[in-house]
């Protein structure tokens, strides 16, 4: 992925096909002959992308889903539509289907890890398929776009996917998404005749299985930070997911999402740093990450490490990311080398920082580290005040330890 941007309208694969009619003359229910093979046109609805500076750097904007179709005078099928923004090329997309029948549902063989190609101008390749012959059966499709350890075979299973652990540039950030959504019981009725073809278009709306950080930085001395590096920590690495067949709808609910998270092998992630030179107007830019939804108690969260030698975070008192959210912090470094952290939580696509109430203070303490020492949990600075200790000014570097 604060405006928001939701990337809307098409994304289509077409073959030109034959079509050929039996001589049993079954027909869909629509009237079409079954033996007429129904193509399949997917289509992406409502994904929500990072803003136009991160996730659409690197994208095609503007392009018409239909240059895909072959058809002439680019005209595209009934219920086409054009989309602003677009995969990059060589982005994978899996796809499975179901079938369903009055007997029950059983795995559709002839879209099993289906894997198609983003060709960079709102088109996926990587053949034709159709929906089952006989005209009564419905499908269920399941998605997946992550950046998977390996190549998915046969039925829906399970997954590794890795979240990148230096997060500084938007191709990065792309990488490391993970989206997942579905389809349930559509069949070929109501499909359109195009150049020849029965085809059947097949929205399929993305939803994020991970959370999104935004940060901005200020300090009471703004050269404190000169140099300095962000970290959001245990935010990347490894990640399980098993995705689930479960209804559309589901997807926007995080305890759906989070069921299909398993083991996480986590490592700190880097952020670009965005300095402001105070919050009292809305920052224009912020560090973004893709991070796994997890709780944060007692544990550092934010990491600043500061050119001199030492390392500020924030330990949150308690607060659980969860995937599909958005969450921006607004981090302040005061001149005693305390972090204080406000945020604002949003639906990831959906509402704008201009909009939400004024940001919550995140309840929480400093942790104060040497560098390259390990996590080291210390006192606050006004605990170490308070009890005379001896601690070196914040960035200075060779010791954060009281005495």
């Amino acid at each position: 992925m604060n405006r928001q941007l939701y990337l809307t309208g098409c994304v289509l694969l077409t073959a030109l096909a034959g079509c050929s009619v039996d001589d049993h003359e079954l027909q869909y229910p629509d009237g079409t002959p079954s033996a007429t093979r129904c193509e399949i046109l997917l289509s992406t609805t409502n994904l929500e992308v990072q803003q136009a500076q991160t996730r659409s750097e690197g994208r095609q904007s503007g392009v018409s889903a239909a240059s895909n179709y072959g058809l002439a005078g680019g005209a595209l099928p009934q219920g086409a539509s054009t989309r602003t923004e677009q995969f990059d090329s060589d982005e994978t997309v899996y796809v499975w289907a179901d079938e369903v029948s009055t007997s029950g549902t059983a795995v559709y063989a002839d879209i099993q890890a289906w894997a198609l190609t983003a060709d960079g101008s709102g088109g996926l390749t990587g053949g034709s398929r159709y929906f089952p012959a006989n005209g009564s059966h419905s499908l269920d499709f399941y998605a997946l776009h992550g950046n998977l350890s390996s190549v998915p075979t046969g039925a829906l299973g399970s997954y590794t996917h890795t979240v990148d652990n230096v997060q500084t540039a938007p191709a990065s950030r792309q990488t490391s998404d993970l989206l997942y959504a579905t389809n349930q019981g559509v069949s070929a009725s109501g499909g359109s005749w195009v150049a020849g073809r029965y085809v059947k278009e097949v929205p399929l709306n993305f939803k994020h299985l991970l959370a999104k950080v935004k940060v901005a930085i200020t300090a009471d001395v703004p050269s404190d930070l000169d140099d300095c590096t962000l970290f959001f920590n245990d935010g990347g690495g490894t990640l399980r997911v098993t995705p689930g067949k479960v209804a559309p709808a589901t997807l926007t609910d995080p305890d759906v999402c989070a069921a299909m998270l398993g083991t996480h092998s986590p490592v700190s992630v880097q952020m670009a740093v965005e300095q402001v030179t105070s919050f009292s107007t809305t920052p224009e830019s912020y560090g973004e990450a893709i991070v796994v939804p997890q709780a944060y108690s007692g544990r550092a969260m934010i990491s600043v490490r500061l050119s001199g030698g030492g390392v500020l975070s924030f330990k949150p008192s308690s607060i659980t990311l969860q995937a599909g959210k958005e969450y921006t912090f607004h981090v302040t470094v005061d001149s005693n080398g305390e972090l204080r952290v406000t945020y604002i939580l949003n639906p990831w696509g959906e509402g704008s920082i201009e909009v939400d109430p004024e940001p919550e203070v995140l309840a929480g303490a400093t942790i104060l580290n040497p560098w390259g020492t390990g996590v080291i949990e210390h006192e606050t600075p006004e605990d170490i005040d308070a009890a005379n200790g001896d601690i070196n000014d914040w960035g200075a570097g060779s010791n954060g330890n009281d005495s």
